[in-house]
């Protein structure tokens, strides 16, 4: 046995790869660049030979890329044609999902589809639609020359998964080549070039920075939810695996991957925040209360060469969100400005509620209405930044530290936390001038009494977790099978009674059945065919007084906020300890 785990535990590097894959995407905002990169990168997800895109007019095809190029004697009415004509391409559309035919020449095909086949020498067919917030763009075609290829499931939904990515993008440059034209037209009408050409180029890279960062969230979020999914696997087998063995050395190895595991969870929890699906509460929260908690951890870890120094008016200044992420996200600029300052100097938090006009917003790249806002500042005299620097620090894995320093994920998860509690974030710095980053927060409008009885009245109630009769049955729904097993073994070797499914339709059949024996049911809301959502009012229809513990790879959804407004409702985040597994249960047996 070798003392060095597999580097794949850690997660990181498969992050990485599937980011920098689709990252190729939204860098341009060329549609033509944006076709050809598809085509391209979508050939070596599937390990398919050949690939085009057809964009969508009504029922017209049109021929937009391919990979490899077409033949100088490919027909020219081929590149235009009639959705109806194609029938597989058309279901794929009409599904929403993917159409695959292992081999083309035992299938019937219409005289348009096999005149493309017999000309390209197609065999393996893969058909996955282009559909981008409820919008048909049109569709991807994947083949292979000669003679039919296999592909594995999991590469089709890897190719599904760039597909719906590739349709954000091809949606972005359609936006964007709109918004150009406004533009344009914009400075035709303006009576003053100069000023109308500084408004456009502001409008430009803010619409480019917010498509961008939109579409890298989508794609952190979707990472971050299937990661969530496998660590739960990772960390509860572990755990199984620890409890089983009795050499040391081994033991210690199992500890090893649990405790990798839980600090990967780290790493997508700040791409959660990143990715605006990570918020776990909605409750009034004291940013000069925040500030002296960051502060106090600052002291126990701040070198003495750097003076703390923190400015706040008298009367608290209340926003609405979660106290934990906005104190995350204050303690990473903190942690920042520190690390900034090698040799010593001021770091200095203030906090104020401040009256934000148009041309101020607009200056400062705020996408915000004009209007007060809490403003929390973090400044610092240290090293600061370049222009060039700037125009990268909220993107996921870039840091200017050395290698092993740094994630590059704390100021993603900051810019991630405004946006989820509908604020912005700013930020000036010059080399060598310091960096001054600018917090602004929604105020709370309500009165010193309504703040405190919202406060009140989300407060948890704990349960009584030292009475729970291990008698009652639990029924566990995850689409996971590895995920269900897991749960199932934690559970029964706890002394539970266990039943297990990975098709929702399936358990709702048995509970439909059973469902006076059954106390608890521990619920995955993210599930294809049968979510958990329709799930969950179903099972309550039967037993309206069921406990239910819910589970997902994102943190806190809205339909996951609506279903915990029932009682005997809790919520467990995917990955879970089984400590933190067993404690959920208890308490939620007790409410």
């Amino acid at each position: 046995m070798t003392d060095k785990l597999p580097e794949n535990i850690s997660g990181e590097r498969y992050i990485r790869k599937l980011f920098e894959l689709s990252k190729q995407l939204i860098i341009s905002l060329d549609l033509d660049t944006i076709l050809q990169t598809t085509v391209e990168g979508v050939t070596q997800i599937s390990g398919l030979d050949t690939a085009a895109i057809y964009l969508l007019n009504e029922r017209t095809m049109r021929l937009s890329a391919t990979t490899p190029p077409l033949p100088p004697e490919f027909p020219e009415a081929l590149r235009l044609g009639v959705l109806d004509d194609y029938p597989n391409l058309r279901r794929s559309i009409d599904t929403s999902g993917p159409v695959f035919l292992h081999d083309v020449e035992e299938v019937p095909g219409t005289p348009a589809e096999m005149a493309i086949v017999q000309l390209r020498n197609l065999r393996t067919l893969l058909f996955l639609p282009l559909i981008a917030e409820n919008e048909v763009l049109g569709a991807l075609i994947i083949g292979s020359i000669g003679k039919p290829s296999p592909v594995e499931q999991l590469d089709r939904d890897l190719a599904f998964t760039f597909a719906n990515f590739a349709a954000l993008a091809v949606k972005n440059a359609l936006l964007f080549n709109d918004g150009q034209a406004y533009a344009a037209e914009l400075e035709r009408t303006l009576s003053e070039r100069k000023k109308a050409e500084e408004e456009r180029e502001i409008l430009r890279e803010q619409l480019l920075q917010a498509h961008k960062m939109d579409a890298i969230g989508q794609l952190a979020g979707g990472i971050a939810h299937d990661f969530n999914n496998m660590l739960t696997g990772i960390i509860g087998n572990a755990e199984l695996l620890r409890d089983s063995l009795t050499d040391s050395v081994l033991r210690d190895s199992a500890l090893d991957i649990i405790e990798i595991g839980k600090r990967s969870a780290e790493l997508t929890t700040q791409l959660l925040a990143f990715s605006r699906k990570g918020q776990i509460q909605n409750i009034p929260v004291d940013l000069n209360h925040s500030v002296k908690e960051v502060v106090s951890i600052l002291k126990h870890t701040i070198k003495r060469m750097i003076e703390i120094r923190v400015e706040s008016g008298s009367d608290p200044v209340y926003t609405m969100g979660d106290p934990a992420q906005i104190q995350s996200a204050l303690l990473n600029l903190a942690v920042n400005a520190r690390d900034a300052m090698p040799d010593g100097g001021l770091l200095e938090l203030r906090t104020a509620i401040v009256d934000l006009d148009e041309e101020y917003c607009r200056d400062h790249g705020i996408a915000l209405p004009p209007g007060r806002y809490n403003e929390v500042s973090v400044r610092d005299t240290g090293n600061g930044m370049d222009a060039q620097t700037i125009r990268h620090i909220y993107e996921p894995f870039f840091t200017t530290k050395k290698q092993g320093e740094g994630t590059g994920m704390g100021l993603a998860a900051v810019y991630g936390t405004m946006q989820t509690h509908h604020g912005a974030i700013s930020v000036s710095s010059t080399r060598g001038g310091g960096t001054t980053f600018k917090l602004h927060f929604p105020v709370i409008t309500a009165g010193k009494e309504e703040i405190i009885r919202l406060a009140d009245a989300r407060t948890p109630v704990s349960g009584n977790m030292n009475t729970t009769d291990k008698s009652r049955k639990i029924l566990v729904i995850d689409d996971e099978e590895k995920i269900v097993l897991v749960v199932a073994e934690h559970l029964r070797k706890t002394g539970y009674e266990v039943s297990t499914y990975t098709d929702g339709l399936s358990a709702l059949e048995f509970y439909r059945e059973y469902f006076d024996s059954v106390s608890l049911v521990i619920l995955d809301i993210i599930m294809p065919k049968t979510d958990g959502k329709y799930l969950f009012y179903a099972l309550r229809k039967l037993k309206p007084e069921l406990s239910v513990i819910l589970t997902s790879g994102y943190s806190l959804t809205g339909i996951t906020q609506e279903l915990l407004n029932h009682e005997g409702v809790q919520f467990l985040p995917k990955p879970f300890l089984r400590e933190e597994l067993l404690q959920a249960v208890g308490k939620v047996l007790q409410l």
